[in-house]
C-alpha cells in the first residue's frame, strides 16, 4: 500500500473504532462478534519516481471467522477508507 506505518495508524480508528483493537509492534488485532482481523505491518519503504519519493508498506489482512461475503464487505470498507483522492 502507499502508506507510512504513521498513515496507516492514522487511518485505522475510522475503520476500526477508536479503543476497537490492540496494537504489538507491527501487528495490529481487531477481535469482536466471534471474529478476529489480524494487520501484520511489513517494513516501510519509499518508492522513487524521478525526484518523488512515495512511502510503501506491505499489509498482510488475515480475516478469520468471516463468511466469503463478510470478508468482501469488510475489505471494501478497508480499500474506502485507505483511498485517497486525486486531481
Amino acid at each position: 500500500m502507499g502508506v507510512s506505518h504513521a498513515e496507516f495508524f492514522s487511518v485505522l480508528p475510522r475503520l476500526l473504532g477508536q479503543d476497537g483493537y490492540q496494537v504489538r509492534g507491527n501487528t495490529v488485532v481487531h477481535e469482536y462478534n466471534g471474529k478476529r482481523v489480524t494487520f501484520t505491518l511489513g517494513p516501510e519503504m519509499q518508492r522513487k519516481i524521478a525526484s518523488i519519493s512515495l512511502p510503501i508498506t506491505q499489509i498482510e489482512v488475515s480475516l478469520d471467522g468471516f463468511s466469503e461475503p463478510e470478508q468482501r464487505e469488510f475489505m471494501e470498507r478497508f480499500d474506502l477508507r485507505f483511498r485517497r483522492g486525486g486531481g
